[in-house]
């Protein structure tokens, strides 16, 4: 009896293991660079990529194809004698060797089979791999909290970077102001179906542009960067008004 109980579970847990439906995309440098992030509690150097098709369709405003694959490389980074990363002149991390991989795909269908008490992203799946592109399997055992990770983005197809891929993430010489009323909120609270003025007031003025300001969805996405990059900070709705 206790051997039949073991095998169901482990064709239950194998029926909706998804890294292994993932393949390492080798081709990863054929695509867009569209990001990269220095990450000092991990001290890495980090790039994500990304098809020039998905890039493409996002920026034009329609949802991420299926079929697209992101793919993250950590980097290690160069470091004083103290363990301190080193910056280079614009102050960034110095990448020294590619330690890892992490993948995420999304497919029709995926994410169908999960139990209803998984943390399911819409049909995205995640897998991670070596510097050398094979599976991780230690990693891959905790695949549940990628799916917990982004699972606060749902309104951004469950993709953090999402600003930066589609091109709304604010361009240097914009303003940022914070809003007056609700402020306080973090990225960390976000939640499925809370819309952008659940950070703050819904509309502000901006001191250079006479009109109220809707909040854009680059609040949400710029709070959310902020903790993808590894700041753990509490910050209000940030308004961006032209310079």
């Amino acid at each position: 009896m206790n051997r039949i109980a073991i095998l169901l579970a482990f064709v239950s847990t194998a029926a909706f293991a998804g890294p292994e439906k993932i393949k390492f995309p080798s081709n990863y440098l054929k695509g867009v660079l569209y990001q990269t992030l220095d990450r000092p509690d991990a001290k890495q150097y980090r790039e994500l990529y990304a098809p020039a098709e998905a890039v493409e369709a996002v920026r034009k405003g329609r949802p991420i194809p299926h079929g697209t694959v992101l793919t993250l490389v950590q980097w290690s980074v160069e470091q004083d004698a103290n363990g301190n990363p080193i910056k280079d002149a614009s102050g960034r991390f110095i990448k020294k060797d590619i330690i890892a991989h992490t993948v995420m795909e999304k497919q029709k269908g995926w994410g169908a089979d999960y139990p209803s008490d998984w943390p399911r992203n819409g049909e995205w799946e995640y897998a991670a791999f070596t510097a050398d592109g094979q599976p991780n399997p230690k990693a891959n055992a905790n695949n549940k909290s990628c799916f917990t990770c982004h699972l606060p983005h749902a309104q951004q197809d469950f993709v953090i970077s999402l600003a930066k891929l589609n091109n709304t993430f604010p361009k240097a010489g914009q303003t940022a102001l914070r809003s007056t009323t609700n402020a306080g909120s973090s990225a960390q609270s976000a939640r499925p179906g809370v819309g952008p003025a659940a950070y703050g007031s819904a509309v502000t003025k901006c001191s250079r542009y006479p009109k109220p300001v809707s909040i854009p969805d680059v609040a949400v996405a710029t709070a959310a960067a902020s903790r993808f990059a590894g700041f753990r900070l509490r910050i209000s709705v940030v308004v961006f008004c032209p310079t």
